[in-house]
C-alpha cells in the first residue's frame, strides 16, 4: 500500500519592488544597452509663457516619460515685470496646471 502525502499549502509569496527596501541595498546595475533618451522636444506656448521639456519622443503630443524618467526642460516667461511666484506642478495620469497660466 502507498502512504497518502502529507497536506500541503502554499507559503505566501513575497512583495517584489523594483527599488530596494530601507534595509536592502543595491550591489549592482546594469542600465540597458542600445537605448538612448529621445532627442526630440515637447514644446507648449502662450503668451505668458513658453514650456520646453527635452528628451521627448519626435512628435509627441503629451511630454512621456518612462519608470523613474527624468523631467529636463525650462520655463521661459514672456513678461517678468508682474511676476512674482512661479508654481511648477509634475504629476502623472490626469494633467493639470494652474488655470492662470492659461494651460
Amino acid at each position: 500500500m502507498v502512504p497518502s502525502l502529507p497536506p500541503y499549502s502554499s507559503p505566501s509569496t513575497p512583495r517584489y519592488s523594483s527599488e530596494p527596501s530601507v534595509d536592502e541595498q543595491t550591489l549592482d546595475h546594469t542600465s540597458v544597452v542600445g537605448r538612448h533618451a529621445p532627442t526630440g522636444t515637447y514644446v507648449k506656448s502662450n503668451n505668458i509663457f513658453t514650456l520646453t521639456l527635452d528628451e521627448q519622443v519626435y512628435g509627441a503630443v503629451l511630454p512621456t516619460y518612462g519608470r523613474n524618467g527624468l523631467v529636463k526642460g525650462t520655463v521661459s516667461l514672456h513678461d517678468c515685470a508682474e511676476v512674482t511666484t512661479l508654481n511648477v506642478k509634475v504629476s502623472h495620469g490626469e494633467h493639470t496646471f494652474p488655470k492662470k497660466c492659461g494651460f
